[in-house]
């Protein structure tokens, strides 16, 4: 009799993704090279153009996951802590290279395939001419391929899904040094930014007076929130070039797939012959020794929030005084066209259903993290929050909060202090000392924003959607300039629309986000 031994799942779970997945890498191109020089009777069968699309897809998967890193920022140590989803895409991978491998004996002439092997005796005409027509082992080990691959898009899904992107703390301190004048990029920026958006504010608050006494503590706050956001970009531009570094290179092919966004270009499309999917992994890889980067642990537990997540839970449209929304550039076209995708701004691989409609405008507004707190005096002024739910829940938290007393709930006290000073005041004859803490913890609340001037445009309430929505439009329109200039001009270019008129860039080309590879 046999035992389970959990020792023996770990060992097995622990097989090398990379390992793996170099092995992938390496089958992938054997075949294709034996379907470019073999029979055609095979290529009808298994087309070499699907071979090489497949292919293109499993380098964009590894590139954009790490899979065959080593260290810190290697896929296999995302998943230290996860073994379930370590042995599935193990597994997943040993299936793959077993399609390809007996694809290969079969093109390679090594061996017949399936069908042409000796059948039992007892097989009728009629039996043989029907699994003839339904059992071709290459069309049978073409469909495994391209089904294991989807899985493992799912799987890639769970694991860097963009909602759930970290923002390392020493990205505030991110520097782009210019090699000529030694000089910070970031600073020049900064300056830019805060121009920009004293331009803007300015725009908005045309015919209305500032309040008695007013500091103006919001527009330099939004202007270094721009800043901070090119960084974030160009750090997860680096992250993702360090993540397709240990790619190998290939052989251009001749598929054409339209889908994703390069990485080198920053959506810039191109119409050479090379495989989409293939070059986007290629333009990844860096040309100069990059340090170190770090991936962060897998976290299974989100599996469930991603999927039950609602996209009108937090991205009902903010509209400005006059009704208007801030226009967003256009989903990549291969999201378009209902295939995922590379993001063109976090790098992330999409599913396709977030490129379309309000799922294409909360993945925008997380990646640009578009709000921040808009009271003066925040302990967290230049933290940036990637959804509004988030945003409103610090203000409501921090700002927003005061205790009550359950007996007397005309009485709001801004602090805990006040109320534990009215509990002994009112209620000391019903309270203790210890028994004053639990209810002083759960006399919180949490008030509407009673503001009735708008801190960005200085606009007197009521306001049609109240005055939360106001200010979350504002910060949308705001956020926006600091997208990457290259990747909305790219896009807009190849539809023919103008968008500097579309996303509100009024000035500065982000040059800094086109990154050209020799």
């Amino acid at each position: 009799m046999s035992y389970f031994r959990t020792e023996d799942f770990l060992d097995k779970a622990m097989e090398s993704v990379s390992t793996e997945s170099l092995r992938c890498l390496e089958a992938f191109r054997e075949l294709c090279r034996l379907l470019s020089d073999g029979k055609a009777e095979h290529r009808e069968l298994m087309p070499q153009t699907a071979i090489e699309n497949e292919q293109g897809r499993f380098r964009v998967w590894c590139g954009n996951l790490g899979a065959v890193q080593e260290g810190y920022s290697s896929l296999d140590y995302r998943l230290r802590e996860s073994v379930v989803m370590h042995s599935n895409i193990v597994k997943l991978l040993k299936q793959l290279l077993g399609n390809i491998r007996e694809s290969i004996e079969v093109i390679s002439g090594r061996r017949l395939p399936f069908e042409q092997q000796m059948r039992p005796q007892d097989m009728s005409d009629d039996e043989s001419d029907s699994e003839a027509n339904t059992d071709l082992e290459l069309v049978m080990r073409l469909t495994n391929i391209v089904g294991i691959m989807k899985d493992l898009y799912k799987l890639s899904f769970k694991i860097r899904n963009p909602n759930f992107k970290s923002t390392p703390l020493r990205l505030s301190l991110y520097q782009e040094i210019d090699p000529e004048s030694k000089v910070d990029i970031f600073e020049a920026f900064a300056k830019s930014d805060l121009q920009h958006v004293e331009e803007l504010v300015k725009l908005s608050r045309t015919g209305r007076d500032a309040p008695d006494g007013w500091v103006d503590y919001l527009t330099p706050r939004l202007a270094a929130a721009n800043t901070l956001r090119r960084k974030h970009f160009k750090y997860w531009e680096r992250h993702a070039r360090k993540l397709a570094g240990h790619l190998p290179q290939t052989s251009r092919t001749k598929a054409r797939l339209g889908v994703g966004t390069q990485l080198g270009t920053r959506g810039k499309e191109t119409t050479d012959t090379q495989t989409q999917m293939e070059r986007e992994a290629e333009k990844s890889m860096p040309k100069t020794l990059l340090s170190q980067t770090e991936a962060s642990r897998y976290e299974a537990t989100l599996d469930d929030r991603t999927e039950r997540g609602s996209v009108a839970s937090y991205a009902s449209t903010a509209l400005d005084i006059e009704g208007k929304s801030v226009e967003l550039p256009r989903p990549p076209s291969a999201a378009l066209q209902g295939k995922e995708f590379i993001c063109p701004y976090c790098l992330v691989l999409c599913p396709a259903r977030h490129g379309w409609g309000k799922s294409w405008r909360v993945h925008v507004l997380h990646d640009l993290q578009a709000y921040l707190c808009t009271y003066e005096d925040c302990p967290q002024p230049n933290q940036l929050y990637r959804s509004r739910r988030h945003w409103v829940s610090h203000e409501d938290s921090t700002h927003r909060r005061y205790w009550r007393c359950h007996e007397h709930p005309d009485v709001l006290y801004q602090s805990a202090v006040g109320l534990r000073s009215h509990y002994h005041q009112a209620h000391a004859h019903e309270l203790t000392e210890e028994q004053m803490n639990p209810f002083v913890e759960l006399s919180t609340i949490c008030v509407p924003d009673a503001r009735s001037t708008c801190p960005t445009c200085f606009a007197l309430g009521p306001f049609p959607m109240g005055i939360t929505n106001h200010l979350a439009n504002h910060l949308e329109r705001v956020s926006v300039f600091a997208l990457p200039r290259s990747v909305v001009e790219a896009e807009h270019s190849a539809r023919g629309s103008n968008p500097s008129r579309r996303v509100g860039h009024r000035s500065v080309d982000s040059g800094l986000f086109l990154i050209r590879i020799a």
